[in-house]
């Protein structure tokens, strides 16, 4: 069965400095991979992948960077982000 999911940019990251091969960030991000998880994604959230994953804390390689993004781009579906046009008013 195959998911259609954004994948949150700490999903990301938590998966590529994971020491465990089993942690569930490191299985969502294999399982986008594998094709079990397809992606979502907007030019806005690839923006923040790169942003964040450029950050020196992290100490990630350009070539693992645009490695992660090319697959995000190969294995998901571009979404254009439309407006409900609707507000919802809450009662306090």
């Amino acid at each position: 069965m195959r998911c259609y999911a954004v994948i949150d940019t700490n999903v990301i990251v938590s998966a590529l400095l994971s020491k465990r091969n089993d942690s569930a960030t490191v299985r969502v991000f294999r399982a986008m991979l594998g094709g079990q998880i397809v992606p979502l994604y907007h030019e806005d959230i690839l923006d923040e992948y790169e942003e964040v994953l450029r950050r020196p804390k992290f100490h990630l390689s350009e070539d693992l960077i645009r490695t992660v993004i090319s697959a995000v781009k190969q294995y998901g579906i571009e979404v254009l982000p439309e407006s409900t046009e609707m507000v919802e008013i809450l009662d306090k």
